[in-house]
């Protein structure tokens, strides 16, 4: 089963890896900012069992479609970047 969700998840493009690691992000934060809300514990923490939950699988569908090679594109884009800010200051 879980080999057929991978296949179906690797089909999908770079493009939407992307936006899903985005999504793991701010969900991350979510689930980060509900510990400055107050509300009732058990309130608080369904909503930030939740929020990480979604988190992690948006990062895992994320991770699916990426693929190694997507990954590494992302992290020579990220080094691509930093060396240009070097460059500039």
């Amino acid at each position: 089963m879980w080999q057929k969700i991978k296949a179906v998840l690797s089909k999908l493009s770079f493009r939407t890896g992307l936006i899903l690691l985005v999504l793991c992000l701010l969900f991350h934060g979510v689930a980060i900012g509900f510990f400055t809300i107050p509300l009732e514990g058990d309130t608080k923490a369904l909503l930030i069992t939740i929020s990480f939950a979604l988190a992690k699988i948006f990062q895992y569908s994320a991770v699916a479609i990426l693929g190694v090679k997507g990954v590494m594109r992302i992290k020579a884009w990220i080094r691509k970047m930093k060396s240009k800010k070097r460059k500039t200051q």
